[in-house]
This record gives C-alpha cells, sequence and structure tokens, in this order.
C-alpha cells in the first residue's frame, strides 16, 4: 500500500488491467475523496510518462524521490491557481 496525502492506494495486481485497477480504487471512496485521489493518480501518472520520455529522447534520468517532488510542486501549483486548500 502507498501513502500519498494520506490516500491509501493498492499497486495493481499483475493480472489487472489499469482501467480495473483505477476503477476499484476508487469504488469504494466518497465522492470527495475519488476527486483526491484521482488528482493524485492523474499527477503520478502525467509525471511518470513526462520524465519517462525525457529520459529516452533527452537521456536525463531523475530519481522517484525527484518525480515525487514535480509531483508535489505542481499540485501546489494548482492548488495556489484555483485558491483552494485541498489537492483537488
Amino acid at each position: 500500500m502507498i501513502d500519498v496525502y494520506h490516500v491509501h492506494v493498492h499497486p495493481p495486481v499483475p493480472a489487472s488491467s489499469i482501467d480495473e485497477w483505477w476503477k476499484t480504487s476508487l469504488r469504494a471512496l466518497s465522492k470527495q475523496r475519488r476527486r483526491v485521489t484521482a488528482t493524485i493518480f492523474i499527477y503520478t501518472t502525467w509525471n511518470l510518462w513526462k520524465e519517462k520520455k525525457q529520459t529516452y529522447l533527452q537521456r536525463v534520468e531523475v530519481t522517484a524521490l525527484q518525480i515525487q517532488h514535480f509531483i508535489r510542486e505542481q499540485m501546489g501549483l494548482r492548488r495556489q491557481a484555483c485558491g483552494c486548500s485541498s489537492v483537488p
């Protein structure tokens, strides 16, 4: 289990699709928690894809901690831009 912003996420099992994992992970949550969790999923997926692309094209590698920092930084900027105190 992974704990990010107090959202507990179970990694997908090898036999499941991303779609199944996404739906299963969000199903039991309240509407507000679903929004927070989906936001974290989206920012995480976006940053992983972006860093994979950067590593491939520019031969620049970053650590998992750096990617985590990028995610938190972008979520913080979104929070400031929206003028809200919560993650989504």
